[in-house]
């Protein structure tokens, strides 16, 4: 897992080749205002807008994929991910929507804050739980972007 900001973004352009190329792409349509959706990008990457609500329950199952990276980043408001190494595996692997589900060691979690301008990078066997809150509810602007392994 990898936790940054977007001006940073270029440090980890070896990491895939798609990775910095899909990080100014989605820059882009963010200033466009792209509707929620999904948007192709190149190199067999794409891109999912989404508008929602934070949750203010911790989960008891983690998502894991096993065919994309996981570029995770929001527009606008704050939202807490819950990540760490898969423990024990609650639901088998759907190849169709590439998830499978864990649970995860409470003491092994990792808590990351995601903001406007900040980054996470989670790759195959980085468990996570995004879309939640650390008090109330707040209304979030995200952008999932999905790199092939």
């Amino acid at each position: 897992m990898i936790v940054d900001i977007l001006e940073n973004g270029a440090r980890y352009a070896a990491l895939h080749p798609q990775l910095l190329p899909s990080l100014i792409a989605v820059q882009k349509l963010v200033i466009d205002e792209a509707e929620d959706g999904r948007y192709e990008l190149d190199g067999g990457a794409y891109a999912v807008f989404q508008s929602y609500a934070t949750n203010e329950n911790v989960p008891i199952e983690y998502e894991n994929h096993r065919a994309y990276i996981d570029i995770q980043l929001l527009s606008e408001g704050i939202e807490r991910i819950l990540c760490g190494t898969p423990a024990e595996q609650t639901r088998p692997y759907d190849k169709e929507s590439d998830v499978e589900f864990f649970t995860i060691e409470e003491e092994k979690l990792q808590d990351v804050a995601l903001t406007a301008g900040v980054f996470c990078v989670l790759f195959p066997g980085d468990a996570h739980a995004p879309g939640l809150s650390y008090t109330d509810s707040v209304p979030v602007r995200k952008i999932v972007i999905k790199l092939p392994v």
